[in-house]
């Protein structure tokens, strides 16, 4: 029990040691990046707004499944 909590801890203070040497790396560089170039790109086209219509329906399956019955109106 306590080497998983000794490996937690080491997990914990490399994730933060490593934080803290590239916060300090992008503050000595001239230029930063982008920041779209660090981000994660989403595939495919963004997602259209849902209608109310829409909403409507996911909430009364929503309902139905939570509550056992979905008013109509």
């Amino acid at each position: 029990m306590m080497e998983a909590a000794g490996e937690r801890d080491r997990r914990a203070y490399n994730d933060r040691a490593g934080l803290t040497w590239i916060g300090a790396a992008l503050a000595r560089g001239k230029r930063l990046p982008k920041l779209k170039t660090l981000q994660i790109a989403r595939r495919g086209a963004a997602p259209r707004p849902q209608t109310a219509e829409e909403q409507m329906a996911i909430l009364r399956q929503w309902a139905a499944a939570t509550t056992g019955s979905a008013r109509k109106r």
